[in-house]
C-alpha cells in the first residue's frame, strides 16, 4: 500500500491546480471504494486513518482553520471595511453575508472545535486583530499581486507595524489643514456664488495627503514632485499646496487680469510651479496644465517625470509622480489601461506612481454601479500592474495618512504604483450651480445631514484632549481674518495686470546655438556610426543595409531615408542634444529601413550604433506598446520638460495617429496657446498612396492644416533625403519652439531619385519649396504646385513626353505657409495662364482646401487654382490595388492634358 500511495506522491500529482480532479475521484472513493485506482485508494485509506485517529482530541487545532481565517481577511476583508462615508442601503450587509457564506469564516463556526480556553482566546485574538487590520476603515487589496517579496514586505507592515498614533501636534496641524480647505471654498463660493470652481468639499482629505507627500520629500532625497490632475479640487491644490496667490486667483473668478496672449484657458485648467527651498537643497513642486479631458494627463506627467530620470546625473530616483483621478474616469477612459500597460516597460517607466482617486460615488449626475462600470471597484484596472490597492474613508483622516506613507514606503522600495481609492462624496453638484437633487435626491438628503470631516476631526480631538475648542475657533477666526483681508486688498488694488499667471516656465525662444562640423569630420563620423564589427553577427539583409552605407559614407552612392536619419542624429548627438525616439517597432522600422539597434544572430546580444559616439549626450530608442495617445501623450510630456533634446514619436502609419487625436487637439498644436506650453516634439507619419487600402495611406493631413494657426506647428513634407536631415535638425535649433509635424515617407524610402549625396547633405540647407530652375521662366505657361511623393509620379510624365512649359513648384514646407519664396517665383514666370493644384488625396481631404486660398491671394487676381485630385470621398482611399493604379494614372494624366 505503502508503494502505490508514493507513485501518486513521486509524480506531484496533489497540487491545489488538481483540486477539482482529486475531490471527483475522492466522491466516487466515498460511493464506491474499488471504483477507484488501488494507488488512489491507498491514498485515501491512509487518510482516512489518520482522520480516525485524531478525530477526538478536542485539544488539538485545525491549523487549516486559522490559516484560512488569515487568508480569508487578508484576500476579501476589503468587501466589510466601513470605507463608505455615507453608506447607503444594505449593500455592506449583503456584502458580509457573502463574506461569510463563501469563504466560511464564522467565529462559531472557528470556536466550535476548540474546548481549550488559553486557545479559544489565541483564536479571538486572531480574529479580532485580522479584522481590525483587513475590515476596519481600509480596504486593502494587495493578495493578488505577482511578488512574494512584495506580498510579505505589505504584510509585515500592516500587521506588525500597527498603525502609530499621530503626534499630538501633528493631529492639529491635519485639524488645521482640514479647516482651512474647507473654509477656502466656503469663502470662494460667498464671494464669487455660482461661479465654477469644482470644489473639493466632501473630498478635503486630499489636500492632507498631499501635504504628507511634500513633507517626505522634504526629509529624503526627493528634489521634484509632479502632480497631474483634473479639475475637480484643482483650485483648492493650486492655493493650499502650491500657495498660488489669492490676488491672481480671484482676479481670474473677476476676468479681470487674463492676459489673453499668453494665457487662454479657464482657471482649473491652469498648471503651477513653486519651489520650496529646504536646505541644503531645493525641491520643485509642478502641476501640469490640463484640459477637461480628465486622464489625458497621466501618461503626459510620466513622460515629464522620464525626462528628468534620464538626465539625473546620479541615477537615483529623486521624483514623485502623482495622479490624483476621478472614480469614473479611471474606470471609463481607455488612457488609463493604455498607461498602465506602458509604464512599466523599460522605455517609459519611471519607478512607481501614486495614484489617488476621488471617489465622490458619482459622475456628472450617474451614480449607480451598474451604469458606470463593470467591476466592483473603480480602481480594479490597476490590477493589471499586479500593485496594491487601499480603499480608504475620507471622513477617518488619520488612517489616510496612514495610508499615504505606508504607500510612499512601498513605491520607493518596489518602484511600483500604489492606488489609493478615497470614497468620499461630493458636497455640491458636479460644478457650483448645478443641482445634485434632481437626479441623486436619496443621496443628496444624506449629504445634507453629513457632517463635514473637519468637524467630525475635531469632536474626536477634543473628546481625545488633544486640543480645545478655543484653540479650534482661533484658527478658523484668523484663517477668516487672513482671507478677508486679502480680498479686500485685492479689491482696493484691482490688478490690471498680472504677468506669469501660471508659473509655467515659457521659453519660447530656442537657447541652442547652432554649429557645423568640419566636412571632414562629418564623412567620419558618418563612417564610424556605420562601421559594425566583425565580432557581431548580422543578419544578411541587415548587412548589406550597413554596407550601402558604408559606400554612402563614402561618396560611392547617395543616402537613402534611413541613413540620412541616422546621421541628422549622429551631429545632434555630437553637438551635446540628447535624441529620443519611440514608437511602434521603431528601433527597425516599419519599412525595414531604420535599424538602429542591431540584433546579433548567434547570441541574444544586440548593438546600438548610435550609442557608441564619445559624447557626453545620450541616444534613446525605445520600441513602444501598441498604443498611440498614451505613447504620443508620453513623449509630448517628455518634450515639455527637455530644452536640449530631440524627441521623435514615430507612428506604425500616420493614419493610426487618430486614434491619439485628443492629444494632438488639446496639447500639441493648443498648448502654447492656452497655457504658454511649448514643446519641440517631432511627429513622424507615415504617408501615402501606393494601394494599401484605407488605413495605410493617410496621415489626415488635412486634420493638421485645419488646426494650424498662430505659428503653433509645423507641417513639411520631405521629398528627398537631404531634406529629411536638415528638417531634424533644424527642430532643436529653430529659433521659435513648435512641434514638428512630418509626413515621412513609404514608397519613397527606396525611390532612388530621393537620395541625396553626402556632399549634397552637407552643403545644403532645408529649402520651403523646390523646383527646377530654368533657362527661360517665360516659357512657363502651366504651374503645378504639390507635396509629397506625387511630384515623382508627374514628374516622370512630364520627362517621358518631354514637356518643357510646365514647372512644378514643390512645397516642402505647408505650414507655416512660404507665401514669400513661392512669390519670387510666381514673379519670373510672367506667362503663366495656368494653376494646378495635384494632390494624391480625395478632393475632400488633403492639404486642397488649405493651399487653396493661400495660392489664390498671391497669384494673379484674374486666374483661378484648379484642383486634381481623387474624388470626394467619405473613406480614405479605395481597397484594391487595381483601382488605386487606375485612380493615379487618371490624376497624372489629367494634370499635364
Amino acid at each position: 500500500m505503502k508503494n502505490d500511495n508514493s507513485k501518486i506522491e513521486k509524480n506531484n500529482v496533489l497540487n491545489i491546480y488538481n483540486q477539482n480532479y482529486i475531490e471527483n475521484i475522492f466522491l466516487k472513493f466515498l460511493k464506491n471504494k474499488l471504483s477507484v485506482k488501488k494507488e488512489w485508494r491507498a491514498l485515501f485509506k491512509n487518510i482516512e486513518t489518520k482522520i480516525y485517529n485524531k478525530k477526538n482530541d478536542k485539544s488539538i487545532i485545525k491549523k487549516h482553520d486559522i490559516i484560512k481565517l488569515i487568508f480569508t481577511f487578508r484576500s476579501y476583508g476589503h468587501f466589510i471595511a466601513k470605507t463608505n462615508p455615507i453608506k447607503q442601503g444594505t449593500e455592506k450587509k449583503k456584502i458580509f453575508t457573502y463574506f461569510k457564506k463563501k469563504y466560511k469564516v464564522l467565529k462559531k463556526q472557528v470556536f466550535n472545535n476548540i474546548k481549550i480556553k488559553k486557545i479559544e482566546s489565541d483564536y479571538i485574538y486572531i480574529y479580532e486583530k485580522m479584522q481590525n487590520i483587513y475590515a476596519n476603515s481600509i480596504g486593502i487589496e494587495y493578495m493578488h499581486i505577482d511578488s512574494k517579496k512584495e506580498k510579505i514586505w505589505l504584510k509585515n507592515f500592516l500587521e506588525k507595524n500597527i498603525k502609530k498614533k499621530l503626534s499630538q501636534s501633528k493631529k492639529k496641524n491635519l485639524l488645521k489643514n482640514l479647516i482651512v480647505t474647507n473654509y477656502f471654498e466656503k469663502f470662494l463660493n460667498s464671494k464669487f456664488p455660482g461661479s465654477k470652481r469644482f470644489s473639493i468639499e466632501g473630498s478635503e482629505i486630499i489636500i492632507p495627503i498631499i501635504h504628507e507627500i511634500v513633507e517626505y520629500s522634504k526629509k529624503n532625497s526627493i528634489n521634484r514632485v509632479i502632480l497631474g490632475m483634473s479639475h475637480r479640487g484643482r483650485i483648492n491644490v493650486l492655493r493650499n499646496i502650491f500657495n498660488k496667490s489669492l490676488k491672481k486667483i480671484f482676479s481670474e473668478f473677476d476676468d479681470k487680469s487674463v492676459e489673453i496672449e499668453k494665457y487662454d484657458d479657464v482657471k482649473y485648467h491652469l498648471g503651477y510651479k513653486k519651489t520650496i527651498l529646504k536646505y541644503p537643497k531645493k525641491i520643485i513642486l509642478e502641476i501640469k496644465n490640463n484640459p477637461s479631458h480628465l486622464e489625458s494627463i497621466y501618461p503626459i506627467v510620466l513622460g515629464s517625470a522620464r525626462f528628468y530620470l534620464d538626465h539625473n546625473l546620479k541615477k537615483t530616483k529623486n521624483i514623485i509622480t502623482i495622479l490624483i483621478h476621478g472614480d469614473m474616469s479611471i474606470s471609463g477612459q481607455g488612457i488609463v489601461q493604455e498607461t498602465l500597460n506602458m509604464s512599466q516597460t523599460k522605455g517609459f517607466k519611471v519607478g512607481g506612481t501614486i495614484h489617488l482617486v476621488i471617489n465622490n460615488q458619482i459622475g456628472f449626475t450617474t451614480s449607480h454601479v451598474s451604469e458606470i462600470r463593470s467591476s466592483k471597484y473603480c480602481t480594479d484596472i490597476s490590477k493589471i500592474i499586479s500593485c496594491p490597492i487601499f480603499h480608504v474613508n475620507a471622513d477617518i483622516p488619520e488612517q489616510a495618512i496612514f495610508v499615504i506613507n505606508l504607500a510612499i514606503n512601498f513605491m520607493q522600495k518596489f518602484n511600483k504604483d500604489v492606488f489609493i481609492d478615497v470614497i468620499s462624496y461630493r458636497r455640491n453638484g458636479h460644478h457650483e450651480s448645478d443641482d445634485p437633487n434632481v437626479t441623486q435626491p436619496h443621496m443628496y438628503k444624506i449629504i445634507k445631514k453629513h457632517m463635514p470631516v473637519y468637524k467630525i476631526y475635531e469632536l474626536e480631538l477634543v473628546k481625545e484632549k488633544n486640543i480645545t475648542q478655543i484653540e479650534i475657533k482661533k484658527i478658523k477666526k484668523k484663517y477668516n481674518y487672513f482671507l478677508d483681508t486679502q480680498y479686500t486688498k485685492y479689491k482696493n488694488t484691482l490688478l490690471k495686470k498680472i504677468t506669469n499667471i501660471n508659473n509655467t516656465l515659457k521659453q519660447t525662444d530656442n537657447v541652442n546655438k547652432k554649429s557645423k562640423i568640419s566636412f571632414k569630420d562629418f564623412k567620419d563620423l558618418s563612417i564610424k556610426i556605420n562601421t559594425i564589427s566583425k565580432k557581431i553577427h548580422l543578419h544578411k539583409i541587415v548587412k548589406k543595409i550597413y554596407n550601402n552605407r558604408i559606400l554612402m559614407s563614402k561618396e560611392k552612392t547617395n543616402f537613402d531615408w534611413g541613413a540620412a536619419e541616422a546621421l541628422a542624429i549622429a551631429t545632434l548627438l555630437k553637438e551635446g542634444i540628447t535624441c529620443r525616439i519611440s514608437g511602434e517597432d521603431v528601433s527597425r522600422g516599419t519599412f525595414f529601413q531604420r535599424h538602429a539597434i542591431i540584433h546579433d544572430q548567434k547570441t541574444k546580444s544586440y548593438y546600438i550604433p548610435l550609442c557608441n559616439i564619445n559624447t557626453s549626450a545620450n541616444f534613446y530608442i525605445w520600441n513602444s506598446t501598441l498604443s498611440e495617445e498614451s505613447v504620443l501623450a508620453f513623449e509630448y510630456g517628455y518634450s515639455i520638460s527637455s530644452r536640449n533634446a530631440i524627441n521623435i514619436w514615430e507612428a506604425q502609419f500616420g493614419d493610426f495617429a487618430n486614434s491619439a487625436q485628443v492629444i494632438i487637439d488639446q496639447f500639441i498644436v493648443s498648448g502654447k496657446k492656452k497655457w504658454g506650453e511649448t514643446s519641440s516634439l517631432i511627429m513622424l507619419l507615415p504617408h501615402g498612396y501606393e494601394g494599401q487600402g484605407p488605413e495605410h495611406s493617410s496621415s489626415r493631413l488635412e486634420r493638421f492644416l485645419q488646426l494650424s494657426a498662430e505659428k503653433n506647428i509645423q507641417i513639411v513634407l520631405p521629398t528627398n533625403t537631404s531634406q529629411l536631415y536638415h528638417i531634424i535638425r533644424n527642430q532643436i535649433y529653430q529659433k521659435t519652439v513648435v512641434p514638428l509635424i512630418i509626413m515621412s515617407p513609404k514608397s519613397m524610402l527606396r525611390n532612388k531619385k530621393s537620395f541625396k549625396s553626402l556632399h549634397s547633405i552637407y552643403f545644403s540647407n532645408f529649402k520651403n519649396i523646390i523646383y527646377k530652375k530654368q533657362h527661360c521662366y517665360n516659357n512657363i505657361y502651366k504651374i503645378i504646385f504639390c507635396s509629397g511623393k506625387v511630384y515623382y509620379d508627374i514628374q516622370e510624365k512630364i520627362i517621358k513626353k518631354n514637356i518643357k512649359n510646365i514647372l512644378i513648384i514643390r512645397i516642402e514646407r505647408l505650414y507655416p505657409f512660404p507665401k514669400n519664396d513661392i512669390l519670387k517665383i510666381l514673379c519670373l514666370c510672367k506667362n503663366a495662364v495656368k494653376f494646378i493644384w495635384l494632390q494624391e488625396e480625395p478632393k475632400n481631404q488633403g492639404a486642397w482646401f488649405f493651399v487653396k486660398n493661400c495660392i489664390e491671394n498671391i497669384i494673379p487676381h484674374s486666374f483661378k487654382i484648379k484642383c486634381i485630385s481623387r474624388n470626394s470621398s467619405a473613406s480614405v482611399s479605395t481597397g484594391y490595388i487595381r483601382i488605386h493604379k487606375e485612380e493615379q494614372e487618371k490624376i497624372i494624366r489629367k494634370t499635364i492634358s
